[in-house]
């Protein structure tokens, strides 16, 4: 009766250390770097963005994003979807427990600036998988760092996708880049854009041969006065080709130009 007693005592304790950790009403601060967590709603931030989030129970949806320094709003209460749906895996549907909700202070031992690193943990019973939610605020800096990690038996549970048979347009070479100040000037897809010294390429995916389609491009540049391209388009084996535009001027934010937009047809 006492090794039982001892061991209730040992059970009760665990579950006061996890209850602690999860408890509404926590708060920390470093420098102009914040968390808050009131058991429902999320908040982590600087002095230039903050970032809010509901608990929900399947997961964290993100319901806020603000760049302080602009006074923009990029995310809206509206969003019901969870941050790291996946489809046949987590979705709207699944069950999460949420184990812990941490902060501290740290400084990834001596390798990264000080900063705030907050920590979920969840668990999700159905795919015997733990979660990890990290996020890391840096004073002073205008964005922040998320990193996502699965522990268990997920693998198991995971159902193929459907088949695409949507158009699509994948970028065989050149880099994507989000240019963040340009957004104040231009909407979020030019502001989101290609880039290579040389050369873009994308594959258009998923055409249908018996359809016909307008396909529009827009260049653009936010600072940039000088750089010029021309645009090519061609049948994969390169049988038809066509030239669309030679050695044109990119428009320039720098000097108050709007974006161009070129619209072709395929076939054409």
């Amino acid at each position: 009766m006492r090794q039982l007693a001892a061991c209730r005592g040992v059970i009760f304790g665990l579950m006061l250390i996890v209850a602690a950790s999860c408890s509404a009403g926590q708060r920390r601060n470093l420098e102009d770097a914040y968390f808050r967590f009131d058991g429902k709603r999320l908040v982590v931030g600087t002095s230039c963005i903050e970032r809010q989030w509901m608990l929900q129970p399947y997961g964290l949806v993100t319901v806020g994003l603000r760049d302080l320094t602009a006074g923009k709003q990029w995310a809206r209460s509206g969003n019901t979807c969870c941050d790291w749906a996946c489809y046949g895996l987590i979705d709207e549907t699944s069950h999460a427990e949420l184990l812990s909700c941490t902060a501290v202070e740290d400084d990834d031992e001596g390798f990264a600036a000080r900063h705030l690193r907050v920590e979920l943990e969840f668990y999700y019973p159905e795919i015997e998988t733990f979660l990890r939610y990290r996020i890391r605020a840096y004073p002073g800096a205008n964005g922040l760092f998320t990193q996502l990690s699965l522990k268990g038996n997920a693998v198991k549970y995971l159902r193929p996708g459907p088949k695409r048979d949507d158009v699509r347009f994948d970028l065989v070479k050149g880099k994507e880049k989000f240019d963040y100040a340009a957004n104040s000037r231009v909407a979020n897809h030019i502001a989101g854009f290609a880039y290579d010294g040389q050369q873009i390429e994308y594959l258009i995916n998923g055409l249908d041969p018996r359809r016909e389609y307008a396909v529009g491009m827009t260049w653009w540049s936010p600072d940039d006065r000088t750089l010029r391209q021309s645009l090519h388009v061609s049948s994969v084996d390169g049988e038809i080709g066509h030239e669309l535009s030679a050695d044109c001027r990119i428009p320039s934010g720098a000097e108050g130009q709007a974006p161009e937009t070129r619209l072709f047809e395929l076939p054409g």
